[in-house]
């Protein structure tokens, strides 16, 4: 046995299928609409035709007393009185009503024996309107006689600003009676003086006896060109035509003028202003001025901007128009524009710190590379330089030589130069080492000689100067400075010997002269016991080294004399041996005891210069020079 093959639809295959369904029910809608409403109006459609079938049986009985004996006229039979003599029944539905007489009536024309009819009904549920039919006449319904032959009825009767080819004039005749056949008209143009222009012409409508109206558009060939001009028409009763004639034998024999007619086939003109052959580095705005002798120009003036970052173009800024239509395009004028590019940042692997190492910074715009020409430099308040084969929004620069200050950078573009903001970074290179050099100070102090030091670098600065170091018997070894980029020196350094000068300078003393011999004491009243001081101190005269020794006496008792601490005040260095011995006879055999006269108590050191000492109370003056 077969096995059935259970397979279904699946989802997509649904989908479509209610998708196609979808399409044909909205397809389907509006003609199932129409069809429906066909379908309710045709029983209203059908009532009307009742109606006016009642209003002729009417109007067999009763046209004399609808018309009496005129040959012409209008009357409207109302509603209810076709109800009334049993010619017309209310709408077959209860709850819907068409018997008001003043939306429901027929209206009768009689032209000579024969009758024309017009219905109007209006079919209500309650309010709401369920069919309304109405009369499209243009005449009035009365009683009246029908003595006035038709009228002519131009569309539009007068134009503001037009081109003749948008100027379609309908000529329309008309009568409520109807028309004799072959209504001929004839028309032409005149200036606002009333001076016909141009050609008349003529036509024939060939229409049939008792139509209400016919019309006739003007062909555009016979409108006049650019002006201010007046319509003229007027009956023409000829080559086959009754002139202007109704169906009752009424002519109308006069013409109508209608106008003005402001016809302009002329276009503005329009001049551009902006652009040219410069560059401009900002967006760029043409303006076409427009002028026009007969219409105006709608806008005297329009515009355009561009605001791009690059082009070379001829552009025109629109098209004017005048209020005719008329339009003209503006004339095109060349547009260049050629924006700065972005400003550009800058990649400087140091920070602006120092370095005494090359480096690399490197520049980059977000202008795209085809628009750059080329990078330009500069250092501080210098003049820009421009980079070689720098064609690129990215362009790199190695930094090798010894350079301290502001770089400032910028990207120009390739059409017309035009550069960006500049941006700027700090460059600090420095691969010279500092300078170091040493001298001796002049002065002597208590624990040796002091060497100054004088350190230098152009750029980057020392980081640390020795300044001044002490000279020890030891002496002074080389030492090493450094500058903030990294880059070093070494100061040399000092020997002892090297390290003192002598100068001489003048020491002023108290002393007494008499019988004293031998070296000049320190003190003329020495007791048996003196001290020895034998003190060598050392000199450097023009790098020739030698030992001056000097003795020297003094009483044992310390207040009067203090060798070792004039030594060590006033030399730089000195190797003092004390020794005892006997003071000799000659050093006793004056003694000065009275210094009042000197006005010291004891013998004392007084200064530099002169010095003050006595003999018979008496001040006197010694001077010596001494080397130190």
């Amino acid at each position: 046995m077969r096995q059935m093959n259970k397979k279904g639809f699946t989802l997509v295959e649904l989908i479509v299928v209610i998708a196609i369904m979808g399409v044909i029910l909205i397809l389907a809608l509006p003609q199932v609409g129409r069809i429906r409403a066909n379908n309710r109006d045709a029983k209203f459609d059908a009532y009307a035709q009742a109606i006016e079938r009642g209003a002729k049986l009417y109007v067999d009985n009763y046209s004399r007393d609808l018309f009496g004996y005129s040959d012409s006229g209008c009357v409207e039979v109302k509603y209810s009185w076709l109800k009334n003599k049993n010619l017309v029944k209310d709408f077959s539905d209860k709850d819907i009503d068409c018997d008001n007489d003043s939306e429901t009536y027929v209206q009768i024309r009689k032209v000579n024996d024969s009758y024309r009819y017009a219905t109007a009904v209006v079919c209500k549920r309650g309010e709401e309107v369920v069919y309304k039919k109405e009369i499209n006449s243009e005449f009035t319904c009365d009683t009246s006689k029908d003595i006035s032959g038709p009228v002519f009825t131009v569309t539009p009767p007068s134009s503001d600003w037009i081109q003749t080819k948008n100027l379609h004039i309908t000529v329309k005749v008309s009568d409520p009676s109807g028309l004799n056949n072959n209504i001929g008209i004839s028309y032409y143009w005149t200036n606002l003086s009333g001076t016909q222009v141009g050609t008349k012409y003529y036509h024939n409508y060939k229409n049939k006896k008792d139509v209400e109206s016919v019309k006739y558009t003007i062909p555009t060939s016979h409108v006049p060109d650019t002006g201010q001009y007046k319509l003229v028409i007027e009956p023409w009763d000829g080559e086959g035509t009754v002139g202007v004639q109704d169906s009752l034998g009424n002519y109308k024999l006069l013409s109508d003028t209608y106008g003005t007619y402001k016809i302009d086939n002329v276009p503005p003109k329009c001049v551009t202003v902006g652009g040219g052959d410069q560059w401009f580095h900002e967006a760029v705005t043409l303006y076409g001025n427009c002028t026009d002798e007969h219409s105006g120009c709608v806008k005297k003036q329009i515009s355009k901007v561009w605001d791009v970052e690059i082009m070379d173009e001829y552009v025109t800024p629109g098209t004017v128009e005048d209020h005719a239509e008329n339009k003209t395009e503006c004339p095109k004028n060349r547009v260049r524009i050629d924006k700065p590019p972005v400003k550009p940042t800058i990649s400087n692997p140091t920070n602006g710190k120092w370095t005494n190492k090359d480096f690399t910074i490197t520049m980059k715009t977000v202008t795209a590379s085809s628009r750059i020409g080329h990078w330009e430099y500069k250092y501080d308040n210098g003049s820009w330089q421009t980079y070689s084969n720098s064609a690129s929004n990215t362009h790199s620069m190695t930094i090798s030589s010894d350079k301290s200050g502001t770089l400032y950078v910028r990207a120009c573009t390739n059409a017309s130069g035009i550069c960006s903001e500049a941006a700027s970074t700090t460059i600090r290179l420095d691969k010279t080492n500092p300078s170091c050099s040493s001298w001796k100070e002049n002065t002597w102090t208590t624990g040796g000689v002091t060497v100054k030091y004088s350190c230098g670098d152009n750029l980057s600065g020392v980081v640390s100067c020795p300044g001044t170091r002490w000279g020890l018997k030891s002496g002074i070894g080389p030492t090493t400075i450094k500058d903030n980029a990294g880059n070093t020196a070494t100061c040399p350094g000092k020997s002892v010997a090297s390290a003192f000068q002598y100068n001489t300078a003048t020491r002023r003393v108290r002393t007494c002269t008499d019988s004293c011999c031998g070296l000049l004491p320190y003190d003329c009243n020495c007791s048996s016991k003196c001290t020895l001081w034998k003190c060598t101190y050392y000199a450097d005269d023009n790098d020739s080294f030698f030992a001056h020794t000097e003795r020297r006496l003094s009483y044992q008792c310390p207040s009067t004399y203090h060798p070792t601490s004039w030594l060590t005040t006033y030399l730089g260095r000195s190797e003092c041996i004390k020794t005892t011995t006997t003071c000799n006879t000659c050093y006793r055999n004056k003694t000065c005891t009275t210094v009042s006269c000197c006005g010291y108590t004891d013998w004392s050191w007084t200064g530099w210069g002169n010095g003050y000492w006595c003999s018979s109370n008496t001040c006197k003056y010694q001077t010596r020079t001494v080397y130190y």
